[in-house]
């Protein structure tokens, strides 16, 4: 979670240059009551301290949410964030490292 903090102007800049079909997302959790859930959601703008998107994961835990919902996301409230620059994924420090055949 902090390096996606410390990082987070990498993002920024690279999604006002973003291409077409180019797909960025962030990381935060989801509460309901007592229980949360971390999910990714599809950047549509980033607007000052706010990230704006569509929920991508189906929610296990929490019910206050849906998959395909519009949501906003305080940027302090970011634990990840990934995009694709070509064929690299930027990003991602939340996810497991490939495993080895």
């Amino acid at each position: 979670m902090e390096q996606a903090h410390q990082r987070w102007p990498e993002l920024v800049m690279a999604f006002e240059k973003r291409q077409p079909g180019q797909t960025f997302a962030v990381k935060t959790l989801f509460r309901d009551g007592e229980r949360g859930e971390w999910m990714w959601v599809n950047i549509s703008s980033i607007k000052r301290e706010r990230v704006e998107g569509r929920l991508e994961n189906k929610p296990a835990s929490v019910n206050n949410v849906r998959e395909g919902n519009q949501v906003t996301v305080k940027i302090s409230e970011i634990g990840d964030w990934i995009y694709q620059d070509g064929k690299n994924l930027i990003g991602g420090f939340s996810l497991s490292p490939p495993k080895k055949a």
